[in-house]
């Protein structure tokens, strides 16, 4: 098997092609979702569509979680929040474990909605990605597998993997 770059204890020009391929991973996901117009009757903006999907995968969570899964500052997030609150997609309500935090649920509206762009989302990902064989699907699969168990790892060993879910979960 061919290595691309060396990783050793000192990061050096000689390992700039492993810097290169992480800068990757944000083109990959632009080159997935470039010309992805989901079609439905509510106007709806980027981040909206974020936070909508954060909601759908991951329902019941804080206001802050959901904040930082979209890059968003409380602030912002709470205008978006009541955007989409007002629009009768989402419903804030108080946290049975914490009554001091507001959780994030879809409303019947929300759910059907997200189910749709969803079902758009997978059809568009699905014909982007038709342009791969099978081995090199199996391929893609299993390098997002290892990126996610090196991200556990990177996590567990910098003793932020705690702390990191629980900003997410707060």
């Amino acid at each position: 098997m061919q290595r691309f770059f060396c990783i050793t204890k000192e990061m050096n020009e000689d390992n700039m092609s492993f810097v290169k391929r992480i800068e990757v991973l944000p083109l990959f996901i632009q080159a997935l979702m470039t010309d992805f117009n989901p079609i439905h009757d509510v106007k709806l903006k980027e981040s909206e569509y974020r936070t909508l999907m954060q909601i759908k995968m991951n329902e019941g969570e804080s206001m802050s979680f959901y904040s930082k899964r979209v890059g968003l500052e409380n602030g912002s997030y709470t205008y978006l929040a009541t955007k989409l609150e007002n629009q009768g997609l989402i419903k804030r309500i108080l946290s049975d474990e914490d009554k001091r935090k507001k959780i994030i649920i879809l409303t019947d509206t929300g759910r059907e909605l997200t189910n749709n762009i969803f079902k758009q989302l997978m059809s568009q990902m699905t014909t982007k990605l038709n342009v791969l064989s099978d081995t090199e699907k199996i391929k893609l699969e299993s390098a997002f597998i290892i990126i996610e168990e090196s991200l556990d790892r990177l996590q567990e060993k910098s003793g932020s993997k705690k702390e990191m879910d629980n900003n997410l979960k707060n």
